[in-house]
């Protein structure tokens, strides 16, 4: 599945980018969250972002490194918009969470310790539910990147979830939805890894995450 170019001075190219660009960008974070919240925002102090959980069960399988990797791309996201971060490595490390453990701990529970361990206000935890390679090369793929992820914010006092976004996409060419391609690494001109692809999903998850105004 070779990526469309489009040619030099190609109109019907030029018609769908600009197209794209009144119509606005493709949302791909699908959002829950009380009215209220999404009125006038969270007010995070101090965020802890643990490593996210990968579902056993998913298929193909989901390497166990793949929570921290994706919880990581997050806490950046996080941390490019100001929001002081606890790295789901630092969290990882002070709460004696291993990717080996049988039974991980539930979000309530890494939510107190979080709290009491770091000072946070907010914990993010978070499920990655589908993660699939990108074969062949960047130029040309039979099988594009594909991943699956949730995102949960817990208020840490309270316990209560505040918010949650989550990216489930797999990658597509410009030919197939210029909309979406055109917001991709770039502007959909190649085929993205499936760490890549989790980045810019992560990315645009933090970018929706409604930051109360300080």
């Amino acid at each position: 599945m070779p990526l469309r170019r489009r040619a030099p001075g190609g109109i019907r190219w030029i018609a769908l980018l600009l197209a794209a660009s009144a119509l606005g960008c493709t949302d791909m974070v699908r959002v829950q969250a009380s009215p209220s919240v999404l009125q006038h925002g969270i007010e995070i102090h101090r965020l802890a972002v643990a490593p996210f959980q990968v579902r056993r069960t998913a298929s193909p399988p989901i390497p166990s490194e793949t929570g921290s990797l994706v919880a990581g791309f997050f806490g950046d996201g996080m941390a490019r918009r100001g929001v002081e971060v606890i790295p789901a490595t630092d969290v990882a490390q002070g709460l004696g969470l291993t990717e080996e453990s049988p039974e991980p701990p539930d979000a309530a529970s890494i939510v107190r310790s979080a709290a009491q361990k770091f000072g946070a206000d907010v914990v993010a935890v978070g499920m990655v539910s589908r993660w699939r390679e990108r074969s062949g090369q960047a130029a040309g793929t039979m099988q594009p990147a594909s991943t699956g992820f949730e995102v949960r914010l817990y208020s840490a006092s309270a316990g209560a979830m505040l918010w949650a976004g989550a990216f489930d996409e797999t990658q597509v060419a410009l030919g197939v939805n210029v909309l979406a391609a055109s917001q991709y690494p770039g502007g959909g001109t190649r085929w993205l890894t499936a760490p890549e692809f989790a980045r810019f999903g992560a990315d645009q998850i933090a970018s929706r995450v409604p930051l109360a105004a300080r």
